[in-house]
């Protein structure tokens, strides 16, 4: 049942780059950036110029009227950038205020906004709930289910990392049922946890899995996700990281942002009868 959705669900990232690459023009945006900070530099500097090439041409129009040494006379019509009234204010004078700025800083770019208004808003981790008999999807989908079997309700079918499966008790009871690469770990209904097959007090941690309780919940977090069971209003929260997007598959749908083919069974159709959507998902033949 589970390897053969693989196929179905894997994007390839190397196809998701390329698409977002087109989606936000990219090339383009950074060409008309670049454009833009060259126009402006250039204006800037443009300017600057102009002022300098001002005060050093006053400067050259200064000359020697007359030039008496033996009688002690001397005139020069002197330009200066700055206004002096007599030569001995000038020891006063900084001209280091009046000479443009030449490190051409880099222009104001308040007009392009932040980066982050260019980037779709995403959090880091995707949500599922159970709620008694009411499912609600990773991707937002809701439906009603209510079986007698064990159902995977997620799975990552690229790296088989963890499986969450849920088995119905009867009378509204269900054990959670937890599997990795080297672990299993089993929640029942009174709260009690074992990890393969042995009960375990809390808090328990392993490479694989930490187990604890808080305030009457149970939460059992793995490598990218966490489950959070409350038995008292018979709820169960799973959390995952958008690391495992496009990977998964079960009751609680694909995680891609599609809420159109959360209902997917492992033969990749997709169903609008929750019935037939958790008879696809049961992990036994028979109960």
């Amino acid at each position: 049942m589970g390897d053969e959705l693989t196929l179905g669900l894997e994007m390839p990232s190397l196809g998701k780059g390329s698409s977002a690459y087109k989606y936000w023009e990219f090339e383009e945006n950074v060409n008309a950036l670049v454009d833009k900070i060259f126009d402006e530099l250039k204006k800037d500097a443009t300017k600057e110029m102009s002022v300098l090439k001002e005060i050093f041409g006053n400067v050259l129009k200064s000359k020697v009227i007359k030039y008496d040494i033996l009688n002690g006379d001397i005139e020069v019509d002197l330009y200066l950038p700055v206004d002096v009234h007599t030569l001995s204010s000038l020891k006063d004078i900084s001209l280091r205020q009046y000479i443009p700025d030449m490190s051409f800083p880099t222009p104001k770019l308040n007009f392009l906004g932040s980066v982050e208004d260019y980037i779709p808003h995403m959090s880091w981790t995707a949500s599922a709930k159970v709620h008694g008999r009411h499912f609600t999807t990773f991707d937002g989908q809701e439906f009603d289910f209510s079986g007698r079997c064990s159902y995977v309700l997620a799975r990552d079918y690229v790296d088989g990392n963890f499986s969450i499966i849920m088995n119905y008790l009867g009378r509204q009871k269900k054990k959670l049922i937890l599997t990795s690469h080297q672990q299993n770990v089993q929640l029942s209904p009174n709260g009690k946890v074992s990890v393969d097959g042995v009960v375990m007090d809390l808090p328990y941690r392993s490479s694989e899995f930490e187990v604890f309780s808080e305030d009457g919940k149970v939460f059992i977090e793995g490598r990218g996700f966490q489950v959070k069971s409350d038995p008292t209003v018979n709820m169960v929260d799973i959390d995952l990281s958008k690391w495992y997007f496009g990977k998964t598959g079960g009751l609680l749908g694909t995680l891609n942002h599609e809420r159109y083919d959360d209902m997917i069974m492992p033969n990749k159709q997709i169903t609008s009868d929750a019935f037939a959507l958790g008879n696809a998902w049961q992990v036994q033949d028979r109960c």
